[in-house]
């Protein structure tokens, strides 16, 4: 989450700022019937990640995140193909991916189902 805040600012986030963004992006709602969280782990470790996050009539993607040292190597968009696959997993019918962005001009996106 410090790479994930850090990123957000522009900058190397504080302590405090990596607890507000914990904080504000919760995730243990992200199993069962509320969601998916999906790790990708190579030798033992965490190296990448997502959430999905399922409402009535939609998902939303919470996250998508890569190691710095494994950017650029496809693996984002993998997680983004499991997370559909979750979705439709799920009997949802419906997908797009409308976006919005935020102070730095990344997008992050909905996932309709």
């Amino acid at each position: 989450m410090s790479d994930v805040a850090s990123r957000w600012y522009g900058r190397q986030a504080t302590p405090d700022e990596v607890d507000e963004a914990l904080h504000g992006e919760p995730y243990d709602d992200l199993q069962g019937a509320s969601g998916v969280f999906l790790a990708a782990v190579e030798d033992g470790r965490a190296v990448g990640c997502a959430g999905v996050r399922f409402g009535d009539g939609f998902a939303e993607l919470t996250k998508v995140f890569t190691r710095r040292d494994h950017r650029g190597q496809g693996l984002g968009g993998r997680l983004l193909g499991m997370a559909e696959q979750s979705c439709a997993e799920r009997n949802h019918r419906r997908r797009g991916w409308p976006g919005r962005r935020d102070p730095q001009g990344r997008t992050s996106s909905l996932v309709r189902c």
